[in-house]
């Protein structure tokens, strides 16, 4: 699938480079920006899930190894609110929903804040001496990171563009001192 995904992108980039941006509109090029930044970042969390999950996984099988029944949870928790944010950037990549934007970046904080709270639960396993936790610490923290990362791009490639449009987008998070 990521070799599909590479071609798809590769395709989509060449086609909006030949087109003549003098001859579209103020709209037309924001729009092939806007195409160019989610398809880049849907590659790139092709990439990670492929490049960084699936070795993982594939790593994990191999030694037989099996995250806790807590860790299994917490994953899988992580991994249908990336499938619905997954939807939602699809939706606000078509429709430029500014709403739909905003729900999303809110959605990367919290699951930032979700990455917190299971990277807390389990260290508190690992201090109790969990064997099962201990085995796959590694496993389950690089997990944890990645499907955040997914998750990021997914928000940086279908709301930021359009947050960014009407002028929605602080330029950092940081606090001004």
């Amino acid at each position: 699938m990521d070799d599909i995904l590479d071609h798809l992108n590769r395709a989509i980039k060449d086609y909006i480079a030949q087109l003549d941006a003098e001859e579209m509109s103020d709209e037309e090029n924001r729009r092939a920006l806007a195409i160019l930044s989610f398809i880049t970042n849907i590659e790139h969390a092709g990439d990670v899930l492929d490049r960084d999950v699936m070795m993982l996984m594939g790593k994990s099988q191999k030694r037989g190894l099996q995250l806790s029944p807590s860790g299994r949870s917490e994953i899988a928790s992580m991994l249908e609110r990336l499938a619905q944010n997954a939807r939602t950037a699809a939706t606000v990549f078509m429709a430029s929903d500014g709403r739909a934007a905003r729900r999303l970046v809110e959605e990367k904080a919290a699951f930032r804040e979700i990455e917190a709270q299971a990277t807390e639960a389990h260290f508190l396993r690992l201090r109790s001496g969990r064997m099962d936790t201990a085995q796959t610490s590694a496993v389950h923290l690089d997990l944890i990171r990645d499907l955040k990362r997914i998750n990021g791009h997914l928000v940086e490639g279908a709301a930021y563009p359009v947050l960014r449009e009407r002028g929605d987008l602080l330029p950092t998070r940081l606090k001004t001192s």
